[in-house]
This record gives structure tokens, C-alpha cells and sequence, in this order.
């Protein structure tokens, strides 16, 4: 189609864009004897390792494609390392998000075969990572540069994928989640620059506090709903991995500009998972809410229940609020409850598909 001139005209005819191309692999260069200069070369090693994921991973090409992602990993850091006017601030919140997202794909990668999740934890990581660096703008040029260009893009799918139906624990971890990481980036707002180094230290506890909770709830739910959210939540290997980290660096050295956009960050993550998600009594989650009861107010969840929800004042300590106790606590391991089943059209995301074997 796109190698014939009147065929590609009708496949973009009225604003349409069909038939695009995957993204190239390196034809034959191998990932550590590719250019590694700039962000576009290493997007040229992203698009080899997504092409071939495409395709399915077995035992003929991980090899091929772990080589691909640990030199990406490499490279990335490196960059940030020798470049560091390029990625401050938020872009470099969302570089070292890229980063400990690769690190999680070498995950997906020994799984392939193993778990029966693993093609969809891959398929929305690795579009995922793709959205971060297009939707950076700093990011999206320097991945195009001197006629290459890197983590290109996948076509849209048709039906945008289904948002997750949440059981009453996820409901009470996504309206926890999401109030927060609201509370905790204003706190950490006011605190950055105090010089009032035991109320940051303690702030620096309630962080990780927080982080383990995530990444235990996420680790415990299993199945699809860990398969989708794990790029947002677990631990070290994930978006809320990158933002606590740069919110402490912030907060240690006195810098308000990267306490800021960490700040911005933790915001932008929960509003993209809460909005990925059903309440279990429908509706939809507040994304600025600054207390549980906020963040369920445009939700399904009973009035009295709403009513009820404590105001999150002590924000590292997750409050629950569940249909029949409002006041009850989450604990510190939290509910292995089983992810409710998700639609059966879930699996697919865009249209990045898995043949996983």
C-alpha cells in the first residue's frame, strides 16, 4: 500500500490514516553496534525491539530483543547523565519513567511463554513508554533528529480500550491512590526549600510508605488488572517509581523546580489510572480530589458512604472506604482480592497485538 503512490493517496483519503508501517527494525545493525549519540538513535533500537515484538516473542528473538531494551536502558541513562540541561524538570521526570519501564519489560520478556499476562503488560508498557516521549515535547523532537526517527508511533485503534470495572478494594485503592498523590505533591510543594530537614525526613518516609503500599496492593491483584497497571505502580520499575524518586532528590537538595514537576507528575499519573478505571458502583473517579470522599464524589459509591469518608490529614496513612465501614483502615498488606474479569475486547490496546509463545 504505501509503496504504491495512488493506493497510499486512497488509505489517507478524507483525513483517514490507514496501512501504516510498523517500526523498522535495524536492518541488520545490532543493537550495541548502533549510533547511541542522541535520543533519536536510541528511538531507532526502541522501534527494533517493538517490531519484533510485534511479532511475538519466543526463544528465536528474545535474546535479540532483551540486547535491544538493556541497551536503551544504558543509553538513556547515559544521555541523562552527559545532558543534563536537556532532561530537567519534567522531561526528565518522564525519561527516568521510560527508563525504569524498560527495566520492567526485561520482565515481560523472561515471562513470555510463562505468563498468560504478560502480552498485555507488555502491549501497554511498551505503548505507554511511546506516549511519554511523543507526548513530551522536548522528548518528541529530540527523538527526530538528523533524518532518524524513534519510538514511532502505532496506529489508533478504533474503539479506545475498555476501562477497568474496579471491585470495592480496587475502588478503595484507586480513591486512596489517586487523594494521595494530590496531598502528598502539595505537601511536598511546602516543604521543598524549609530547610526544616526532620519535617523532610519524615515527609521522605511517608513517600516510601506510600510507594510500598501502591506496589503491594498492585503486586497482590494479579491477572489483568496488575498486567495493565503495573507500569503505573510497581515499585522502582514504574511511573510512581520515578516521581518518588525525583520528588525526594527535590526535596534532599532544595530544588522546587523538580519537587514541582514530580508534583505534576504523581497528579498526571493518578488522573490517567483513575481514569482508566470504574468505580464498583459506576461513575468515574474526581482526578483532583484532595480526600477520598473527593475523589468518590462523582462517583456510584453510596452518599452515606461518601458522607462518612475521614478527610485524608495524614495523607501517608491510606484511608479506606468501604460500602458497609466507612472508617476502616486499609492495612498494611493489603486485600489479595482477584481482579474482577475485565471485557473480553480488554486485550487489545491500540493496535499493538501479542502472539506470545
Amino acid at each position: 500500500m504505501n509503496g504504491d503512490a495512488n493506493l497510499k493517496t486512497l488509505a489517507t483519503a478524507n483525513g483517514g490514516n490507514g496501512f501504516l508501517a510498523a517500526p523498522q527494525t535495524l536492518n541488520g545493525v545490532t543493537a550495541e553496534t548502533a549510533a547511541h549519540t542522541n535520543l533519536a538513535d536510541l528511538g531507532a533500537i526502541f522501534n527494533d525491539a517493538a517490531n519484533r515484538i510485534l511479532g511475538g516473542v519466543n526463544s528465536s528473538n528474545a535474546g535479540v530483543i532483551t540486547n535491544d531494551v538493556n541497551a536503551l536502558i544504558t543509553g538513556l541513562q547515559d544521555l541523562e547523565t552527559n545532558n543534563p540541561l536537556l532532561f530537567g524538570g519534567l522531561t526528565g521526570v518522564h525519561a527516568d519513567t521510560v527508563v525504569r519501564q524498560l527495566q520492567l519489560e526485561l520482565q515481560y520478556i523472561k515471562q513470555a511463554g510463562v505468563s498468560p499476562d504478560a502480552g498485555r503488560a507488555s502491549n501497554d508498557n511498551i505503548l505507554d513508554i511511546i506516549d511519554i516521549i511523543q507526548g513530551d515535547t522536548n522528548l518528541a523532537n529530540m527523538a527526530v533528529q538528523g533524518g532518524v526517527s524513534g519510538f514511532t508511533p502505532f496506529g489508533d485503534s478504533l474503539n479506545p480500550t475498555p476501562r477497568f470495572q474496579d471491585n470495592d478494594a480496587q475502588t478503595t485503592f484507586w480513591a486512596n491512590f489517586i487523594a494521595q498523590s494530590n496531598s502528598l505533591g502539595q505537601q511536598a510543594m511546602q516543604l521543598v526549600g524549609s530547610g526544616d530537614q526532620a519535617a523532610i525526613g519524615n515527609f521522605v518516609g511517608q513517600l516510601q510508605a506510600f510507594q510500598k503500599y501502591v506496589t503491594n496492593f498492585d503486586a497482590a491483584q494479579g491477572g489483568l488488572f496488575e498486567a495493565r497497571f503495573d507500569n503505573e505502580l510497581l515499585g522502582d520499575t514504574s511511573t510512581l517509581g520515578a516521581e518518588v524518586s525525583k520528588m525526594v532528590q527535590g526535596l534532599q537538595t532544595g530544588n522546587a523546580a523538580l519537587v514541582a514537576a514530580a508534583a505534576d507528575q504523581m497528579h498526571a499519573n493518578s488522573a490517567d489510572v483513575g481514569g482508566n478505571n470504574i468505580p464498583v458502583n459506576g461513575g468515574a473517579y474526581n482526578p483532583d480530589g484532595l480526600t477520598v470522599a473527593d475523589v468518590l464524589s462523582t462517583a456510584g459509591t453510596p452518599a452515606a458512604a461518601v458522607a462518612a469518608a475521614p478527610a485524608a490529614t495524614t495523607p501517608a496513612a491510606p484511608v479506606a472506604v468501604a460500602a458497609a465501614d466507612a472508617s476502616t483502615a486499609v492495612p498494611d498488606t493489603p486485600d489479595p482480592t482477584p481482579a474482577h474479569a475485565a471485557s473480553p475486547h480488554d486485550a487489545v490496546h491500540h493496535q499493538f497485538h501479542h502472539m506470545w509463545g
